[in-house]
């Protein structure tokens, strides 16, 4: 199949002659190659592409990478995606056991299987000039998007996955609760069965994979392909408890805590105040209102 290659040069060190990356695609018949020249380019890329028949897209670089070449496809996703994980946090490749190592990720693509996942597609509410976003593995607010803001790509470069770990202790000394309110339709698929939950919170997590942030499990029995989110709502608490909820996360533990409030959802509506920053796979987005769609079965990706 016809396949075009974009990358993030930054990541990886996909951007040196001679690279992993360069050998290993010399491998893959019928590619090529298209390097994404600064951020927020591989969205153009990826719709040329598109429009010039290439009929699998292939992001090499980290989650924002591929999220970039979502939305530049996106809503008309009719060609198989992949990935070659090269980033910071490759948290969609865990979900998905695709190889880190870029001439095994390579071997994924040349044998050519491909799994229907689901993508979330993100409403602004009250902005409808503002198109919808997408994203595949998570969206994370109130802390998360805090943390995203002290996040520039010289630190993630620098620091590596630990990036992640020095932003959440900066965020955390000056944490401050949301009040949210949330219109959620739930895994029952009765359309006009709506939970409505007001409460103070200080992060909001839609995971549709399972890890974020460089594989910390927020989501550990997330499936990518049931049609269903998982939403998590992070009640406030003194910074000790919150502590010692920040470790039971790290080893997948949180979800029975009681500061936590865990839905399996097809569409949630958040309102916060004050507003609330959110990112979409790591990358900071924008703030609520916004509202959160699940869209089964709507991406070919390409898997091992």
């Amino acid at each position: 199949m016809k396949t075009c290659i974009i990358l993030n040069p930054e990541a990886g060190g996909g951007g040196a002659s001679d690279s992993p990356l360069d050998r290993a695609v010399a491998h893959l018949p019928d590619s090529v190659v298209r390097r994404s020249p600064e951020p927020g380019a591989a969205r153009a890329l990826a719709a040329e592409a598109a429009a010039d028949g290439f009929g699998r897209i292939v992001a090499a670089g980290g989650d924002g990478t591929l999220n970039e070449v979502l939305n530049g496809l996106a809503p008309q996703l009719d060609v198989e995606l992949g990935l070659i994980p090269l980033g910071t946090g490759n948290d969609l490749a865990r979900t998905l056991s695709i190889p880190s190592d870029p001439a095994a990720a390579v071997e994924v693509l040349r044998a050519g299987r491909t799994r229907a996942i689901d993508a979330i597609r993100v409403s602004r509410l009250g902005d409808e000039r503002r198109p919808d976003e997408w994203f595949l593995n998570a969206s994370a607010g109130g802390f998360s998007g805090e943390v995203d803001e002290r996040l520039d790509g010289e630190v993630k470069g620098s620091w590596g996955p630990l990036a992640y770990l020095r932003g959440a202790l900066e965020a955390l000394a000056e944490l401050e609760p949301y009040w949210l309110r949330l219109e959620i339709e739930g895994e029952d698929g009765d359309p006009g069965a709506v939970e409505r939950i007001e409460t103070a919170a200080v992060n909001l997590v839609v995971a549709n994979g399972r890890t974020i942030a460089a594989g910390i499990p927020v989501a550990p029995d997330a499936v990518i392909d049931d049609g269903l989110a998982d939403l998590l709502v992070i009640l406030p608490a003194p910074v000790s408890r919150l502590s010692v909820l920040a470790s039971k996360t790290l080893i997948g533990l949180h979800e029975g805590d009681d500061l936590v409030i865990h839905r399996r959802v097809r569409r949630v509506t958040v309102h916060a105040e004050p507003a609330m920053p959110f990112n979409l796979d790591g990358e900071l987005s924008g703030a609520t209102p916004v509202r959160y769609d699940v869209v089964p079965g709507a991406v070919r990706f390409v898997v091992p």
